[in-house]
C-alpha cells in the first residue's frame, strides 16, 4: 500500500491585523488503481478535519476529488491525514 498522494492547491482570507478569516483547500487525492478499506476517508473525513490545525478558523471550504490511478491502492499509514493537512 502507499502512504499518501494528494495534490492540494491552498488560500487563505485574512483581515488587516493577520487574523484567519478563511480557508479554501482543493484537493486530488490519489487512490490508486482500487479502493483500499480506508483510501477514501484519509483525505475526506481525517485530512479535510485538520486543515486548520490549532488556529481560529472561521471559516473553510475543503472539495475534495478521488482519482485512480496506476499506482498500488492507497491506505492509512502513519498518521494518516495528518501529514496530508501539514
Amino acid at each position: 500500500m502507499h502512504g499518501r498522494d494528494h495534490v492540494s492547491h491552498a488560500g487563505m482570507a485574512l483581515d488587516e491585523d493577520g487574523h484567519f478569516l478563511g480557508l479554501r483547500v482543493r484537493t486530488i487525492a490519489s487512490l490508486g488503481a482500487c479502493l483500499s478499506n480506508f483510501a477514501p476517508f484519509i483525505p475526506i473525513e481525517a485530512g479535510a478535519g485538520m486543515l486548520a490545525g490549532c488556529y481560529a478558523m472561521p471559516a473553510a471550504h475543503v472539495s475534495v476529488r478521488g482519482a485512480f490511478s496506476n499506482t498500488a491502492p492507497v491506505d492509512a499509514y502513519r498518521g494518516a491525514g495528518h501529514p496530508e493537512a501539514a
